[in-house]
């Protein structure tokens, strides 16, 4: 019986736990499991672990922001699932959150395709275990509010780019227009001619940033 290698990225002792115990409670019932588990608290010790090992993991349960990182504009959980990635196409990425964000789950959902995204807020105990054990037996899972993110991706019509949902992102949590180009590889000029595309694409005749914010909170793009 070969064993499954299982990182788990979080900063909340109780959950380590808890993780520990559903991996620890499928073994009793599946005699053919058997998991390896690596627990880690902190961005760097994660990246060490993912760097270090030759062999890839078969699951990984990230928390996508941990109280240790200090840089807001960080997804620490985006970060480590691309590093994952780039070292196995295999491996399990389940993404767990208390955030609720439409551009953290664009980003995360572009850029590594997660088999599972959970909501703690949308789980239990037990519905995490029935959910562990189905992306197990490769099925896909995700928690109600990303259910309804991807409905509205696949039905919504919005040519929006990537620096287009960036800068709303920006501007939905108060950054000033004449500030984006920290953010943003625009000139101001530049990000002037995108705020009128933007409001264009959206529909709006004029480009002001609340209308805008308004048009794109309707669309569930902030």
């Amino acid at each position: 019986m070969s064993s499954r290698k299982v990182l788990i990225v979080e900063d909340e002792p109780f959950l380590c736990d808890a993780y520990k115990l559903v991996f620890k409670q499928i073994k009793e019932v599946n005699k053919n499991f058997d998991f390896k588990i690596d627990v880690c608290n902190t961005l760097d010790k994660a990246k060490e672990l993912i760097i270090l090992n030759n062999n890839p993991y078969t699951i990984a349960i990230i928390d996508i922001r941990l109280r240790d990182v200090k840089k807001a504009s960080l997804i620490c959980g985006d970060y480590l699932g691309q590093q994952i990635r780039q070292r196995s196409l295999d491996t399990k990425i389940i993404f767990v959150t208390s955030v609720v964000d439409n551009y953290m789950f664009y980003k995360v959902f572009k850029k590594i395709s997660p088999e599972g995204f959970m909501i703690k807020s949308e789980i239990n105990y037990d519905t995490f275990k029935k959910d562990l054990l189905l992306i197990l037996q490769n099925k896909n899972r995700y928690t109600e509010s990303v259910l309804s993110f991807i409905k509205n991706e696949m039905q919504s019509k919005s040519s929006l780019d990537d620096i287009d949902r960036e800068i709303l992102f920006h501007l939905s949590n108060g950054a000033q227009l004449n500030n984006l180009s920290k953010y943003v590889p625009l000139s101001l000029s530049g990000i002037e001619r995108r705020k009128r595309k933007i409001a264009e694409k959206l529909g709006l005749k004029k480009a002001n940033v609340q209308f805008i914010l308004e048009k794109a909170s309707e669309y569930n793009l902030v």
